[in-house]
């Protein structure tokens, strides 16, 4: 079971230049995370399919990247721009968790208006336009079966400048690792992880990031990356 609703906040407007990499705080000092090109999310508006979901896990397996009882954090350059996608756990390994019973963790995550979401089961995520609003925060619970469940949530079209924060709340999850957090950045050959995070004394786990502009040499003929309006939703599903 999912639940997501949304809220609007103010915050800077992004500058529209180009970027493929992130600036993380809060995991011990600033680290940088590059991104690789992978085509997915190019259907249906929003829609983080159970086939896109499959090809991320598929790539970070190629390198040796176990994500089953993780939560993978991991930028790419998709069909929908620059993303920074949250991948929750992993039913697609061959060796994928048997642990029975649920886990429920809640993420908070605000993004700039600019910037478009993408979840898995969208066919229960109603949205609306609300073009007042200059950001969106997207307050999500996740429920799932370790024996057959993943998910994932991912914004996308960032640009150079946007500033996104995260912060997750352990209700109950058994199955996860000991250190479920993993920060994976492409190193030109492969996926390697980068950094990794917990939850503190109080069940808490937060961090940010910022895209970083490229090189202006590098942003020559390439096309910009359009804006679109703050989002207002709801979504609720099984």
């Amino acid at each position: 079971m999912h639940k997501f609703t949304a809220v609007a906040a103010v915050a800077a407007i992004s500058t529209g230049a180009f970027a493929d990499s992130v600036v993380i705080d809060g995991l011990g000092g600033p680290v940088n995370m590059e991104s690789l090109p992978l085509s997915i999310l190019g259907n249906a508006p929003h829609d983080f399919t159970d086939g896109d979901m499959a090809t991320v896990h598929t790539s970070l397996h190629g390198s040796g990247i176990v994500t089953d009882g993780f939560i993978t954090c991991v930028l790419l350059n998709t069909d929908a721009g620059l993303t920074f996608a949250a991948m929750i756990d992993d039913a697609f390994a061959s060796n994928a968790s048997q642990i029975g019973g649920s886990s429920s963790i809640f993420m908070a995550t605000t993004a700039p208006s600019s910037a478009e979401w993408y979840v898995n089961d969208v066919a229960d995520f109603d949205a609306a336009f609300d073009p007042q609003n200059i950001t969106e925060t997207v307050a999500a619970s996740y429920e799932w079966s370790h024996d057959e469940g993943a998910d994932a949530y991912a914004w996308t079209n960032l640009e150079a400048g946007d500033s996104v924060s995260y912060n997750w709340t352990l209700d109950s999850a058994p199955g996860l690792a000991s250190t479920p957090f993993q920060f994976v950045t492409w190193n030109g050959e492969s996926w390697e992880v980068l950094a990794t995070g917990n939850w503190t004394d109080d069940d808490q786990f937060a961090f940010s990031f910022t895209v970083v502009p490229l090189p202006a040499a590098l942003g020559l003929g390439m096309l910009g990356l359009g804006g679109v309006a703050a989002l207002r939703r709801r979504m609720s599903s099984k």
